[in-house]
């Protein structure tokens, strides 16, 4: 068949140049397909090589943020236990003062009656001289 349209074909000359210029053409698709294949290949590797940075630092900034996480419990610990020591100093001195209270309520009771009783002691003392005083004058009259 091919040797029937060879035969057929009036200018051969013209066929080997239309065959020649096709296998050309078709030698320079092929070689912008690998270029492009290439540029694809290329581009597809700068991707992956983006990606897995963006992944690498994605993993480093989770573990800092676990890092200060684990920084703010254990703070966040520190300071509850700072709270419950600082409330039971608080209890303690609440105590204290309401000891240092009665006491004072106490002692101000005692003052109190040792004043009443000073005062009867002392117009005991000033009835007693004045009896004194009129005794001595009756037995001068």
């Amino acid at each position: 068949m091919i040797r029937q349209k060879v035969y057929e074909a009036k200018e051969p000359e013209k066929i080997l140049t239309e065959t020649h210029a096709n296998k050309t053409a078709a030698l320079k698709l092929q070689s912008k397909a690998e270029k492009a294949s290439q540029r694809a290949a290329s581009m597809h590797n700068d991707v992956t090589v983006g990606i897995k940075k963006s992944l690498d630092k994605a993993e480093e900034a989770q573990k800092q943020a676990q890092m200060k996480l684990d920084e703010a419990n254990a703070s966040i610990e520190k300071t509850k236990s700072t709270l419950s020591l600082t409330e039971d100093e608080v209890k303690s001195l609440e105590s204290r003062v309401d000891e240092a209270t009665d006491r004072t309520r106490k002692l101000v009771n005692m003052t109190d009656h040792l004043k009443a009783q000073y005062i009867k002691i002392m117009s005991n003392t000033k009835a007693a001289g004045q009896s004194a005083a009129g005794l001595k004058l009756k037995q001068f009259a």
